[in-house]
């Protein structure tokens, strides 16, 4: 087993693939599975545990937020337009292919400068955030769609570059995802005798610091926690993940009738001011999620982040106002899921879930662990794990096109068919244009 805190971004050992809401764990048999709260003080448990909670909370991220019960209906919509062969609607097919990758950006927009690891005692980096320009299919400079990027230098008077990476939505899904680990591994340590809990937490913070924080190779992923860090000035990597992840939270439940209405001081963006405009018009999460942050920074209270004051801050409404515009467009979402032909059972099963787990867990998922949720709903996320035995029934294209609509609750037989669909979403948005 590799037992460092942070194999989940590996998909080798574990990954959540949102094309069919399963989570693999590569790692971890059926029988590990069922005895991993066994002994709650083992590390090596704990280790597993967190792996299991950082694949799990994207899952629930993907069904229970907003942003992701939107993704879910572009895929649907996408799904049935492939599949009847409506060619007068194949944008649908390129809005969902261009959601998915704005989930990392990374065909072009992330590059890696310096391969040199940071070490115990190095000088936290610097970071600069520029605002640039996408580009469009034909390589133009794009002024429509700006970009919020983060360039991270040395803090050596060389100023040597290290990374330049996007503020992507997938940092703000991250976010979430690591601080249910460190959290799990956190309370394991808490637990244990003093000699070892000071060994522990020694490792611990250095691994924070090294391996996932400072590490160019993750940048990506936790550009939003240096963010965070940088705006209320938190030292604490621990703190500045749950203080990011609160806000990544809400940022990712922001509801479309309130977006235009979100204070921004324009202040803290002179020299973006002709792109503002279109940043909101492209429901850009980075920019929202940042936009967060610095409306805070005059309510920041270390002890306790307040979802109310987020709110206040960013003149969105009281919390009360702010859940129901997000139950709202989760039922207008749900509605149009349920005229969905193909899959609509998968589909509504899996939206229902969400909407029962942000009910649970509140806007920023502040109430109550996701684990506390899961149990008190009894929802069971659909794990795989190494030892799961693979009933294929090897469907292909003519399956698809033959047998539509496909009205299947069959759970393996939709994660079959999701494959195919999925490549077939794909070959279209590769050869459109030419």
């Amino acid at each position: 087993m590799n037992t460092n805190i942070f194999p989940a971004i590996n998909s080798e050992i574990a990954f959540y693939n949102p094309s069919n809401f399963k989570i693999t764990l590569c790692e971890l048999s059926t029988e590990e599975f069922f005895k991993i709260n066994d002994d709650p003080k083992d590390l090596q448990s704990s280790i597993k545990r967190s792996i299991i909670l950082h694949e799990t909370r994207h899952y629930i991220d993907h069904i229970a937020t907003l942003w992701g019960q939107k993704y879910m209906l572009k895929f649907g919509k996408a799904i049935d337009t492939r599949l009847s062969l409506d060619y007068l609607n194949y944008n649908k097919l390129v809005e969902y292919s261009i959601d998915s990758k704005r989930l990392f950006y990374k065909d072009y927009y992330s590059e890696i400068y310096s391969t040199n690891r940071f070490k115990t005692g190095d000088k936290p980096w610097l970071s600069k955030t520029v605002i640039a320009h996408k580009f469009d299919n034909n390589g133009n400079s794009d002024p429509s769609s700006p970009i919020i990027m983060f360039r991270f230098t040395k803090n050596d008077g060389t100023e040597e570059p290290i990374a330049r990476v996007p503020l992507s939505i997938v940092s703000l899904l991250e976010t979430n995802s690591t601080f249910e680990e460190i959290r799990t591994r956190a309370i394991s340590i808490a637990n244990q005798s003093e000699d070892v809990k000071l060994v522990e937490h020694i490792n611990f913070n250095r691994e924070l610091i090294c391996d996932l924080i400072y590490n160019q190779n993750l940048a990506v992923y936790n550009v939003a926690v240096h963010l965070t860090a940088n705006v209320f000035h938190i030292v604490d990597i621990a703190k500045a993940i749950e203080t990011s992840s609160v806000f990544a939270t809400v940022a990712l439940n922001m509801p479309s009738e309130l977006i235009n209405k979100m204070y921004i001081n324009p202040d803290n963006y002179l020299a973006w001011k002709n792109e503002i405009p279109f940043l909101i018009e492209n429901f850009d999460y980075g920019f929202i999620f940042m936009n967060l942050l610095y409306n805070y920074k005059s309510f920041y209270n270390r002890e306790i982040i307040s979802v109310e004051d987020i709110l206040d801050a960013s003149k969105l409404g009281n919390y009360e106002q702010f859940y129901d515009s997000i139950v709202k467009e989760s039922d207008q979402i749900l509605n149009e899921i349920q005229s969905q032909n193909n899959f609509r059972r998968i589909f509504e099963e899996e939206i229902s879930k969400g909407r029962q787990l942000f009910h649970k867990l509140g806007v920023g998922f502040e109430k109550i662990t996701i684990s506390r949720a899961l149990y008190e709903l009894k929802i069971v996320p659909h794990y795989e794990f190494s030892d799961t035995p693979l009933f294929l029934k090897g469907y292909d294209k003519n399956f698809l096109y033959k047998n539509t609509p496909h009205n299947t609750e069959d759970f393996d037989e939709w994660a079959e068919c999701s494959a195919l669909i999925e490549d077939e979403i794909t070959s279209f948005f590769e050869i459109r244009g030419l």
